[in-house]
Parts: C-alpha cells; sequence; structure tokens
C-alpha cells in the first residue's frame, strides 16, 4: 500500500485542484470514459457508480490502455485518476434491475464517452485503492443522474449482450478474441449484461477483472496444451511503473508459478537490511483448485500475458515469473502487471540464454534464479527464494525432456 507521505501529498495536490463549485451548488455536468465501479463492501447490498470528470469533457486519456499508449509517468496516472470521481449509489445485486441500474449499464456498453448530470447529497473523501481495480478519487452519493443515451455501442459487444443463450464463458472469450479490451468485458460482467439470460448477475469490479482474466486464461490453456514444448529455454525482462518482470520458460508441460518479492524500504542499501516479503502462487498442468491467495488478482493477469505469447508462437511451456516491486507507491489497478509482462513477453534476453549451452533443465532454473538475484534491491538470499519456490521441486523430479 502507499506511503504516508505519499497519500499526504496526494490529497494536498487534489484538494488544490478541487472545484469548489461542485461543493456549493451540489451538482455538476461531466463525461464518463466511459467507466463504472461496482463495490464489494457489505455484499450483495453494495455502492456502485459511473465514474466521470466534472465540467470536462476531455476524458479519452484516463482509461488503462491510454497511458501506456501516452508514454505517461506513474505520478501522471495517479494525478488524472484521482481528478475521476465516482458518483454513486447503494444497489441490491441480488434485486431487479432498476432506473440508476440501468444507467449503469448504458455507461458499461457504451464505445465512447458519455455525458451525466449529476445532482448529489454528500461526498465522501476517501479514493479507491486497491490492488485490482483502477484507482480513482472521490465518491458523491447521488441524488439524481441523468446519463444521456447519445452514444454508440460496438457490434461485437451489442451481440452478446442481446444473446442470452451465450453462456458468460463463451461470452468472454469470443469478446476477447473479437480484440475487445478486458476492461470493457469486465465491466460488462460486472454490470449483469453476459451469459444466459436468467443466471446474469451483478458482481463486483475487482472480483470481475479476476474472473474475466480467469476465463480467457483457462480456454488458452487448453488450446497450448495440443502444442508441442517450446524447442529451448527461453527467458524474457522488462518493468514498467516501478515492476520488474523476469520471466522464464521450459521446454515441458504447461504449469506456471508467480513469484512476488516486495520492497518495504527504499533506504534498503543505506541501512543494509533486508526489508522484503514473499509471495507466491502456482498450479501444475491440472490447474488451481482453490484462489490465487497470495498474489490475487495478479497472477491471472500475468497469467494471461505469458499464455497469450505462448498462442502465438503455437507452444507449450512450463512458466516462472519473477516480479520484484520497488517503486510502486501506489497501486494503480492489476492493469499495470497485465500490461507489465505483456511489454515484457516482447523483450527476449537472448545474451542470457548463450549461457544455457550444455546445461540440464534444473542448472538452467537456477542460474535464473542467480541472474534475477543479481539485478535485485531486496536482499533475498538465492537459498530463500528457491526454498520458497514450488518449481524447485518440479525441476527436480526426473523428466525425459532434460536430456532431450
Amino acid at each position: 500500500m502507499p506511503s504516508r507521505d505519499f497519500l499526504s501529498r496526494l490529497r494536498k495536490e487534489s484538494f488544490q485542484s478541487f472545484n469548489f463549485d461542485i461543493i456549493k451548488n451540489r451538482e455538476f455536468n461531466g463525461f464518463s470514459p466511459p467507466s463504472v465501479f461496482v463495490g464489494s463492501y457489505n455484499y450483495p447490498k453494495v455502492y456502485a457508480g459511473i465514474l466521470n470528470k466534472p465540467y470536462s469533457s476531455d476524458v479519452d486519456i484516463l482509461e488503462d490502455y491510454a497511458f501506456m499508449a501516452n508514454n505517461l509517468s506513474s505520478k501522471e496516472v495517479v494525478s488524472l485518476r484521482s481528478g475521476l470521481v465516482n458518483s454513486r449509489s447503494i444497489i441490491r445485486v441480488d434485486k431487479n434491475s432498476n432506473k440508476f441500474k440501468e444507467y449503469l449499464q448504458n455507461a458499461a456498453i457504451a464505445s465512447v464517452k458519455v455525458e451525466i448530470e449529476t445532482k448529489f447529497k454528500r461526498f465522501s473523501r476517501f479514493w479507491n485503492i486497491d490492488r485490482d481495480s483502477s484507482l480513482f478519487g472521490v465518491s458523491y452519493d447521488v441524488e439524481k443522474i441523468k446519463v444521456y443515451d447519445d452514444f454508440k455501442v460496438d457490434k461485437r459487444v451489442e451481440k452478446v449482450i442481446n444473446d442470452v443463450d451465450f453462456r458468460a464463458e463463451e461470452s468472454v472469450f469470443y469478446l476477447y478474441d473479437k480484440g475487445v479490451l478486458e476492461n470493457k468485458i469486465s465491466e460488462l460482467f460486472s454490470t449483469s449484461q453476459l451469459g444466459l439470460g436468467i443466471k446474469r448477475r451483478w458482481v463486483p469490479t475487482k472480483w470481475s477483472i479476476t474472473a474475466v482474466d480467469d476465463t480467457i486464461g483457462k480456454k488458452i490453456i487448453e488450446e497450448i496444451k495440443s502444442y508441442d514444448f517450446v524447442e529451448e529455454p527461453m527467458v524474457f525482462e522488462g518493468d514498467l511503473y516501478g515492476n520488474f518482470f523476469k520471466v522464464l520458460l521450459i521446454p515441458r508441460m504447461w504449469g506456471f508459478e508467480l513469484m512476488e518479492i516486495e520492497i518495504r524500504s527504499k533506504k534498503l542499501k543505506k541501512y543494509n537490511r533486508k526489508d522484503y516479503v514473499l509471495f507466491n502462487d502456482f498450479e501444475d498442468y491440472f490447474g488451481r483448485r482453490e484462489y490465487a491467495k497470495q498474489t490475487v488478482g495478479g497472477y491471472y493477469a500475468i497469467r494471461l500475458a505469458v499464455l497469450e505469447f505462448l498462442r502465438s508462437v503455437k507452444k507449450q511451456a512450463y512458466a516462472l515469473v519473477l516480479r520484484e516491486i520497488r517503486d510502486y507507491d501506489m497501486p494503480m489497478g492489476v492493469w499495470v502487471v497485465r500490461e507489465g509482462v505483456r511489454k515484457t513477453m516482447k523483450n527476449r534476453s537472448v545474451f542470457f540464454e548463450e549461457e544455457f549451452k550444455d546445461k540440464v533443465v534444473y542448472e538452467i532454473y537456477s542460474d535464473f534464479i542467480g541472474h534475477f538475484l543479481k539485478d535485485s534491491f531486496s536482499g533475498v538470499s538465492k537459498e530463500e527464494l528457491m526454498s520458497r519456490l514450488n518449481t524447485t521441486k518440479v525441476l527436480k523430479q526426473s523428466n525425459l525432456a532434460d536430456y532431450l
């Protein structure tokens, strides 16, 4: 989580740029990128709202995919997202639809920015800061709200929301395969617009993001299991917004492990202290039986990015991903790690792979860990890291592929 100093600075900047006419008039016009948010606290009675920017139509850059395209820094992303407010109301996810729910659904299906009018009762100074869902600023409890319906709907989206015989899993993968972005799919899933008509449900945003990543990932896993192994071990490395990644692909049947090393002190080197925490989750060829409790939504997002690469080259592999979290002051959403590993999978470390020649898989794995730790700021030992990794046990087992 972000430090107190970081939050204090951001609140001060947000306060200075705050439009006090909103408080005075208790109403405003604005635009949504479009984007919606469904909370999880007190489920099934939760807050849900439309994310929008008061008095502004310049909202296209506020979507996750636009940040990397515009080469924005993490501070710029946080500053922009903190200006996005949540016009919200309490809904019962297990009750029939009402006008506010219809507005939320309209905002979720729109393919271009949506204009809204809001009159509110009170506002909350608390921001949404979550490892999975995207950051946004203050929230307003609405008294009245209007969403103008002069917006466009993507034909791909229109097809699945109108087909009540299309199962949710099939709808999610259809949209993904047709090029619809994950954040749009998760919003449709969250606002009860995908799946069989009688089974459609409202789902908290953070749950829907993970469900979409997991659903797509499982479909791709089914596909890649029919492919041959990668011809040789492969290494990739990259970074994004203070997150550093190294990926090792091994020629053997599908399996996946994510190890996260979170550095808790920026003054680590100065004080010569080991200040880190390890989190890891793992699956073998037969998959997981429960939620990834340590690395949570990031596990499914990172797994998807690796699977996309394997699908693109039509190969199967065992994948190990090491993530070191260094200067990631403010969690901005699980999209950061998904996009970070997508970027990483485009940067193959051929120079490092030259050292693999004439070595068996376990030796390659051990060297990979060693090279990662040379660049690490954590101070974790090779022995500690390898003892925590399930991959160590997996690769110690005899495997014919090691000797081919």
